[in-house]
């Protein structure tokens, strides 16, 4: 029977910090506040700090953006519950990948979700809101423009808008991407659906469309997006901007942060610069802030440090943090207790721990998302048949073969005795040269090597010729690798989800899989979809 979950150890899935991290590992404990439990919550909100008037700047940024969408009840509600001091966020955040990207942004956001459900259970005196961030200020194009669709790569162009921040990007080829993706499906009704979702791109800049997007996936649970990219929002950040440019803040500490990940063993996900923000020129184009001997350079023109202090505090909106910085932006505009994302992006919140506390900032609980290979009832019957595990499968595809092949051969075909007999074969011959001269003993070393490379050859014919035999089940093998791990990946970074659009339940299947088997611990699920 195939095991219906694993964790992050037995899987030997993300870097070692993390696995230690969801293990509760003392040596991890430094650079947290406490391991993520529901317990830990009462102590979160006891610890976060956050103005009734930080509640009202959110609250209408928060309604300005979303005036270009039709939100539904209760994302509104949600949106309005925030200007109560009662009322706290769970948060992810991502790319504004096209189309969402890999399936595992669509696993972020179940999670949070469900978790602001879960909470609003146990604790009824408090409200939780499901809350994604977009990370519109990035500027990585080549990361977020494409997706992977049966085995095809459909891919976005943005002309002339090099070094854009993402979401003012606009696609100049939307038209051309949407006929051959549409021409993927043969059935009518899907082309409808796919057509619909990649409507939402159409004439838009990526903020927009994923703004639209997600609204029209998560709306009836509730979601409030949030986009960084948000003057009054930038306003509340200012403090951290200006000692950023004056102190060198974030340089200070994380260099500490470093050393204790060196120490400990651990290494450090995200580069330290001196200066960790980004100048945003004509709300469009960002540009990196070198820290030089007399000040700032931007984009080859210097500055005093003077000069740019005066800048961000009449234009706060031009700067915009950094990967390492992003986090500390985030905690300040938000009532938020818990962070849920992804093995590599929860590492670098472990360099900032030190920073925030430097800030006055409340670090959060954090939370590594949960994985799940999703898998027909079709293709779990045939791990079972093969008697596989999705664990197994993770092994390179022909080691797996040559090991089929001889555990289920009609015939022995195996040389394992053969080679343990050549074996004290050669032990023995090297013994009896040992006082021989150099010549007779690299004469007898070369051909043993070639009697070792005959056995070999004459094994993996032996394997070949009945894989014949097991034709059917060798290629079974290769389909489920290719599913589980594409590419010599994994499933939730290539797939996207209009893969499974022809399942009208897909978000709604994968949200009651999480409700069911709620854990505080992240675990990788097999599904059945």
């Amino acid at each position: 029977m195939q095991k219906e979950s694993y964790n992050f150890s037995e899987f030997g899935f993300s870097s070692q910090i993390i696995r230690d991290l969801v293990s509760n590992t003392p040596k991890t404990k430094q650079f947290i506040d406490s391991f993520f439990s529901i317990k830990g919550f009462e102590t979160q909100i006891e610890s976060k700090q956050f103005s009734e008037e930080n509640r009202i700047v959110l609250y209408n940024a928060l309604t300005e953006q979303n005036k270009s969408v039709r939100l539904t009840d209760q994302s509104q509600r949600n949106i309005d519950l925030l200007k109560a001091t009662n009322t706290f966020t769970i948060t992810t955040g991502h790319q504004l990948n096209f189309l969402t990207g890999p399936l595992y942004s669509i696993y972020k956001i179940i999670q949070v979700v469900i978790w602001a459900e879960n909470l609003n259970e146990i604790y009824p005196s408090y409200k939780f809101i499901p809350t994604f961030w977009m990370a519109s200020e990035d500027h990585d194009f080549e990361e977020i423009n494409h997706i992977n669709l049966f085995n095809s790569k459909f891919e976005l162009e943005a002309e002339n808008q090099s070094n854009f921040i993402a979401g003012k990007m606009t696609p100049t080829n939307f038209e051309e991407i949407e006929r051959e993706m549409l021409s993927k499906f043969s059935d009518e009704n899907l082309k409808s659906k796919v057509k619909h979702f990649l409507s939402f791109y159409k004439d838009k800049n990526l903020a927009n469309a994923t703004r639209s997007l997600l609204n029209e996936l998560f709306g009836e649970y509730g979601l409030v997006i949030l986009d960084g990219d948000d003057k009054d929002l930038k306003q509340l950040f200012l403090p951290t901007i200006k000692r950023e440019l004056e102190e060198s803040v974030t340089f200070e500490n994380v260099t500490d942060s470093n050393k204790e990940l060196d120490q400990a063993g651990y290494h450090n996900q995200v580069f330290l610069r001196e200066c960790n923000l980004f100048y945003i020129e004509n709300e469009t184009t960002r540009h990196r802030i070198i820290k030089t001997d007399e000040g700032f350079e931007i984009n080859n023109k210097l500055f005093t440090k003077s000069e740019l202090v005066a800048i961000a505090n009449e234009f706060p909106k031009r700067f915009s943090p950094n990967a390492l910085m992003r986090p500390v932006y985030q905690e300040t505009i938000l009532p938020n207790l818990v962070y849920f994302g992804g093995g590599g992006e929860i590492a670098y919140w472990l360099q900032l721990r030190s920073l925030f506390n430097d800030l006055s900032i409340s670090f959060p609980l954090l939370r590594v998302r949960d994985s799940y290979v999703l898998l027909s009832e079709k293709q779990i019957e045939m791990l079972d048949e093969l008697a596989y595990s999705v664990l197994d499968l993770k092994q390179n595809v022909d080691d797996l073969s040559k090991t089929y092949v001889k555990e289920n051969s009609t015939s022995d075909i195996s040389m394992d005795d053969e080679i343990k007999l050549f074996n004290e074969i050669r032990d023995k011959l090297v013994l009896k040269v040992e006082t021989k001269d150099v010549g007779i003993q690299r004469f007898i070393e070369g051909e043993l090597v070639k009697i070792e490379s005959q056995l070999d050859k004459i094994e993996k014919k032996l394997i070949q010729n009945e894989k014949k035999n097991l034709e059917k089940s060798i290629k079974q093998i290769q389909r489920l690798k290719d599913k589980i791990y594409p590419k010599n990946g994994f499933q939730e970074r290539f797939e996207n989800f209009l893969q499974y659009v022809n399942n009208e339940n897909f978000i709604i299947d994968l949200k009651v899989v999480t409700e069911n088997n709620l854990s505080e611990d992240p675990q990788i699920q097999i599904i059945k979809i």
